[in-house]
């Protein structure tokens, strides 16, 4: 079988062309695996809602990541430092986590993919009683099952 040159031309111009877009924001990919940063928001004193920093975060990283790879299913934890009593504090990590879900769905999570759960104050990231220890401690969690 004989290849036309003027089509081998045209395939390799544009093979060229897309292989020079694979860096672009047209032809970027989600991270094969998401790192635990990308996984965690962290969030103000009394507070559920989340910045800018990390509603860009999740758009660019956690709901692309889902939406390019087979996950089953998709658990946000949310979590509080130990200020306030164990019933506000579980009221508010549902709250945080209930922030990070809405927001994937916005940018297409399918919302019967997603749970959330609070832990309150029970599983804190850092021990202390300090101002460090508690912004670490104020967070939502993305947990991932793939297929």
């Amino acid at each position: 079988m004989k290849i036309n040159t003027l089509s081998l031309s045209a395939l390799l111009a544009i093979s060229l062309i897309l292989s020079s877009c694979s860096g672009s924001k047209f032809m970027s990919k989600a991270p094969a695996t998401l790192s635990n940063e990308d996984k965690v928001v962290y969030f103000e004193f009394n507070s559920a809602e989340l910045d800018s920093e990390y509603k860009s975060q999740i758009k660019k990283k956690v709901a692309r990541w889902i939406e390019e790879n087979p996950v089953s299913k998709v658990v946000i934890e949310g979590h509080c430092d130990e200020r306030g009593t164990r019933e506000y504090n579980k009221k508010l990590g549902y709250k945080r986590a209930n922030a990070v879900k809405d927001l994937l769905v916005k940018y297409g999570v399918e919302a019967s993919k997603i749970k959330v759960i609070s832990y309150g104050e029970d599983k804190p990231a850092v021990k202390g009683s300090n101002e460090e220890a508690w912004e670490q401690n104020r967070r939502a969690v993305t947990v991932t099952f793939t297929k």
